[in-house]
């Protein structure tokens, strides 16, 4: 089931030293598979269309994303990463972000990749100091946390769920309290 470490290729090194990344912790290979039409994580599975062949790398502050010209380099930092999955039935890693960034769905089409997905997850959660959830609706709701940024900083975060406005007035009655609790037991800014 689980195959020999792939290995990372020396171009791809090259290209990450060239942009003063730190050294890897843990990569893959994948295929990009960010389609809309797969955005819904309910949406049947269909043939891949050809995409290049990416990589993604995982270091201590970042993740980096690849292509396999080695002409484009994608530096995501762990605090703008707010949740990331395996989804084992379709071989995809599902990563979403606190920015207005879609989601990256990586097509993982070798053996399961145990060492990136260990890193990637430990990576996520070492960027959450603390967090809480703030209900806003029944059905929606709203999470505040600590973050680290790669400086070693703490700040603040608030990621609402999607079509929330988080400016709306009932937003940050709801929200403040919440953000100033955390900020005082933190010293985050």
């Amino acid at each position: 089931m689980f195959a020999k470490k792939e290995r990372l290729p020396e171009n791809v090194r090259a290209v990450l030293r060239k942009t003063k990344a730190e050294s890897p912790l843990a990569w893959t290979s994948y295929v990009d598979d960010t389609n809309p039409a797969q955005a819904d994580s309910d949406a049947q599975d269909t043939a891949l269309e050809p995409h290049t062949t990416m990589w993604a790398v995982a270091t201590r502050k970042a993740l980096y994303c690849v292509n396999s010209e080695l002409v484009e380099v994608t530096k995501i930092s762990w605090c703008d990463v707010d949740r990331a999955g395996w989804e084992p039935a379709t071989r995809r890693i599902r990563v979403s972000f606190t920015t207005s960034l879609g989601p990256l769905v990586m097509h993982v089409p070798q053996e399961v990749p145990v060492r990136f997905l260990t890193v990637l997850r430990e990576r996520v959660e070492n960027s959450v100091i603390m967090s809480e959830t703030v209900p806003l609706t029944s059905a929606e709701s709203a999470r505040v946390a600590v973050r680290r940024a790669e400086t070693g900083d703490l700040f603040i975060q608030v990621v609402c769920d999607p079509g929330v406005d988080p400016n709306a007035p009932e937003v940050m009655r709801l929200v403040h309290p919440v953000v100033g609790r955390l900020r005082e037991v933190s010293g985050a800014h």
